[in-house]
């Protein structure tokens, strides 16, 4: 049975949380490495839970190679692979693209707009955004970029 990253992270951050209070409160035997895992899952979720938790189902499989999410009009994207010094975003209205910043920080990041010369003639030209992450902001775990657009995409 397939889940979807919402559900997916909102099942396991559940079920960590519920495991975190059971081996605290009920002395359940795990290793220092299993409560350390659980511990980091708890820490991951609780900074990033605005890009889980009441989303929809983001871009589509060839915008972006990887899980995203979608609320309002801020689209979450979720790094899982490494290495990347930049990651690449295709079929974005980019001249509404407004802010890219890494979730857990804040952090506002460097990106470019490309589109195809005949589309630059129109008023709302979708095209390829290319987004620099830079090391130090990488999460152990899964890093999440976030992209917010002006109006409705």
């Amino acid at each position: 049975v397939g889940l979807s990253v919402p559900a997916l992270f909102t099942r396991t951050s559940t079920r960590a949380s519920e495991l975190t209070t059971a081996r605290t409160c009920a002395g359940l035997v795990m290793s220092h490495e299993q409560a350390q895992r659980l511990d980091d899952i708890t820490t991951w979720m609780t900074t990033h839970r605005s890009a889980i938790h009441g989303t929809s189902a983001g871009l589509e499989p060839w915008q972006f190679y990887g899980p995203s999410t979608r609320i309002g009009d801020r689209v979450h994207l979720f790094l899982l692979m490494r290495p990347y010094e930049t990651i690449t975003v295709r079929g974005l209205p980019v001249r509404r693209v407004r802010q890219i910043t890494d979730l857990a920080s804040g952090s506002e990041l460097r990106w470019s707009a490309r589109t195809m010369i005949l589309d630059q003639l129109r008023s709302d030209p979708d095209g390829e955004i290319t987004i620099e992450v830079p090391e130090h902001l990488l999460d152990p775990l899964t890093t999440v970029i976030a992209i917010d657009i002006d109006g409705p995409s």
